[in-house]
C-alpha cells in the first residue's frame, strides 16, 4: 500500500476513535464537534472545532435559552488566486504560487434566546443570538516558493491578523432529523449582521475594519424510507437544498471574509461552495450560492452508526467583481454537478469521495473534472 495512503487511513481511524467520545449530550450541557481543519494533499485532518452549549437557565418563561462557547484551531492550507497587483491570477503554477499555510485559532461566546415556540418539535421556532468572536491567524512564508499572498498588497491581513467582531441575528428552525436513518425534513433559516470595527482591537496585528450581512436557508424532504421503524438504516432517499447570500463592506475587509459565507457557522466561500472549482478562489464582497442534492442512505454496516451512501448534486453560484481588482474584472456565474459516495462514521459526520464537473465557469488550472475527498456534509 502507498505510504501516503497508509498514513491517511491511520489518521482517519484515529480521529474516529477520538472524536466519537468527544460528542456528548448530558442533559443541560452538550459538547459537539463542529468542524475539522485539513492540510496535506487537501483532506488530512490537522485541527478541530468544538462547541459547548449550556441550556440550564430560562431567561424568558416558556422559551429555551442557550449559553454557547466555541473554540477551534488548526494547521490549514489556503490559497490566493490573485496576481501581485490584485488582478485575477494569470500564472501557471497554481499549486505553488497560489498556495500557502495558515495556522489559525478561533474563539466565540454568546447567547441564543428563543421567543417563539415550535409546538410540533418542542423547541424554539424563532431565536435571536448575539456572539462575540476572536480570530487569530498567521501565514507562514516558504522561502523556496514565490507565494502570491505576501506580494499582493491589496490585503492588509496577508501576513495574518488578530481580529474581533460581534455577530447579531435571527434564526428560524422547523427542521427535524432522524439520527438513526440519516434523513431530515423541514426548513431552517438564518439572517445575521457581523461587525468588526477598527476600535475593537483590530489593529494589534494585521488590520481589519468591516461589516457584512449574511442570510441562508436549508430545506429537506424525505422521499422514501424502506423501514422507518427499524433501529438501523435500511434504505432511504431524501432531497436537500441550501441557499445563501453574503455581502461585505467597510474600509479594510479581511481576506477570510471575502473567502467565506458568514453566519453562526462560517462556510467556505464560492470557490468551494460551488464544488469542482478551486477552494479559496473567487474572493469577492458579494456572493450567492444554491446547492441542490439527492442523498441516498444504504443499509448500516456492522454497526447502526456506520452507514454508506451516495449523493448527486447541482450547484450554482454568482460572484461580483473581485475586491480591489485594478482591472475591474466582471463577475459572473459558476455552475457544477457531480456524484459521490460517502460513509457516516460514528461521531464523524462523513468521509466522502466525489467526482466534480464544472459546467459554467472555468477552473484556474483548466481541468474539466476533479476528484475531491471532503469531510462532513456540504450543508
Amino acid at each position: 500500500m502507498d505510504k501516503r495512503l497508509s498514513v491517511t487511513l491511520f489518521v482517519i481511524v484515529s480521529l474516529v476513535l477520538v472524536i466519537g467520545p468527544l460528542s456528548a449530550d448530558d442533559g443541560d450541557f452538550s459538547v459537539s464537534v463542529t468542524g475539522l481543519r485539513t492540510y496535506w494533499i487537501g483532506f488530512v485532518p490537522t485541527g478541530l472545532d468544538l462547541a459547548f452549549t449550556y441550556g440550564g437557565i430560562e431567561l424568558i418563561d416558556g422559551y429555551d435559552t442557550f449559553i454557547h462557547a466555541g473554540i477551534g484551531g488548526g494547521y490549514e492550507g489556503h490559497s490566493l488566486y490573485r496576481d501581485t497587483d490584485g488582478s485575477p491570477y494569470s500564472g501557471t503554477n497554481a499549486n505553488g504560487e497560489a498556495s500557502y499555510v495558515l495556522p489559525n485559532g478561533q474563539f466565540e461566546t454568546g447567547i441564543f434566546q428563543g421567543f417563539a415556540w415550535n409546538e410540533r418539535l418542542s423547541k424554539n421556532l424563532i431565536s435571536a443570538f448575539v456572539l462575540y468572536r476572536t480570530r487569530y491567524e498567521r501565514a507562514i512564508d516558504d522561502p523556496d516558493i514565490e507565494q502570491l499572498v505576501f506580494d499582493t498588497a491589496v490585503f492588509p491581513d496577508r501576513y495574518g491578523m488578530f481580529g474581533n467582531s460581534l455577530l447579531l441575528g435571527l434564526r428560524y428552525d422547523d427542521l427535524s432529523k432522524d439520527a438513526v436513518h440519516r434523513t431530515a425534513g423541514g426548513f431552517v433559516a438564518e439572517a445575521s449582521m457581523e461587525w468588526g470595527p477598527r476600535f475593537l482591537l483590530n489593529t494589534l496585528y494585521g488590520e481589519s475594519d468591516y461589516y457584512r450581512f449574511s442570510a441562508g436557508a436549508s430545506a429537506f424532504h424525505t422521499l422514501y424510507d424502506a423501514a422507518p421503524e427499524s433501529p438501523k438504516s435500511v434504505f432511504s432517499i431524501y432531497l436537500a437544498d441550501y441557499a445563501s447570500v453574503d455581502w461585505a463592506g467597510g474600509e479594510t475587509i479581511p481576506l477570510y471574509v471575502m473567502q467565506s459565507f458568514g453566519g453562526t457557522k462560517l462556510r467556505d466561500g464560492l470557490g468551494k461552495s460551488v464544488r469542482g472549482f478551486e477552494t479559496w478562489s473567487y474572493d469577492t464582497r458579494f456572493k450567492a450560492v444554491n446547492n441542490f442534492e439527492i442523498r441516498v442512505n444504504g443499509p448500516s454496516l456492522f454497526h447502526p452508526k456506520l452507514i454508506p451512501g451516495m449523493v448527486a448534486y447541482l450547484d450554482a453560484g454568482y460572484y461580483d467583481s473581485y475586491h480591489d481588482d485594478p482591472e475591474q474584472t466582471a463577475g459572473g456565474m459558476l455552475v457544477s454537478t457531480g456524484i459521490g459516495i460517502n460513509l457516516y462514521v460514528f461521531g464523524l459526520e462523513y468521509i466522502g469521495l466525489f467526482v466534480d464537473f464544472p459546467l459554467v465557469g472555468e477552473r484556474i488550472d483548466g481541468r474539466s473534472w476533479v476528484i475531491s475527498v471532503p469531510f462532513g456534509l456540504h450543508f
